[in-house]
């Protein structure tokens, strides 16, 4: 039966504020499984505004006419004003949230490590730096005995690769790995010049270098993670 029609064998003037007992079926049909796996946006939209056309369009307006409020309209009220509550706007400012708090979470460890941690103490006041590329690196590996987290290798890789993961995540416009590694780039290139001008480390081309590769390892992460979660999505 069509939503909005009335039936006769009640009194006609109790029925043009009220929805029958004969229109409920129409609104109680599911909404397609598919919408609800959709997330937050789409489909918890199109459901809200499936219940709240209806209400509208249906529903009893508190005070006038001489019967009470229908129970039934007063729970499907409440069903969309839950999905409304709680798929779209808790959910993603939740998110968002999270994810800036690990970002500057990071950020601040990260700004510690390179200026104020105790190695940078203990080399402050001395003034080095190396503008030829891959002598550093090539240094290590002819003394390389094994990698660790803390060694200047695979540190300086480590150091942004979460940088590059959290870039995407955050801000939309970095939607490519070259936008990626661009920003890598700009901030090692800070990070560089800060710790050479403040004499608390050493100016090194191939730092810069690393970071900017960490900073590519962190988007094509976050593209590999991107990738698995839709296909599970899809799947599931």
């Amino acid at each position: 039966m069509e939503l909005g029609r009335r039936d006769r064998s009640l009194d006609p003037h109790r029925t043009k504020r009220y929805v029958t007992i004969s229109a409920m079926p129409a609104l109680a049909r599911p909404v397609h499984s598919k919408d609800l796996r959709l997330g937050a946006e789409a489909g918890c939209q199109r459901t809200y505004s499936h219940y709240k056309n209806f209400i509208i369009s249906n529903a009893t307006k508190t005070g006038q006419g001489t019967c009470p409020p229908d129970p039934r309209q007063l729970f499907l009220r409440s069903i969309a004003i839950c999905h409304k509550i709680w798929y779209l706007y808790p959910i993603m400012k939740i998110k968002t949230f999270l994810f800036y708090s690990c970002f500057l979470s990071y950020f601040s460890l990260l700004l510690y490590l390179l200026f104020f941690s105790g190695y940078r103490q203990s080399v402050e006041g001395e003034i080095a730096y190396n503008l030829v590329p891959f002598r550093t690196i090539g240094a290590y590996f002819r003394s390389f005995d094994g990698f660790t987290l803390t060694d200047p290798f695979i540190g300086n890789i480590v150091a942004f690769l979460p940088f590059g993961f959290f870039l995407p995540i955050l801000w939309r416009m970095v939607d490519s790995v070259y936008k990626a590694v661009l920003w890598a780039f700009f901030l090692s290139l800070s990070v560089e010049g800060s710790q050479f001008l403040f004499r608390v480390g050493a100016f090194d081309v191939d730092d810069l270098l690393l970071n900017t590769l960490g900073g590519g390892l962190g988007f094509g992460l976050f593209w590999i993670v991107r990738k698995t979660w839709l296909i599970f999505k899809a799947k599931w």
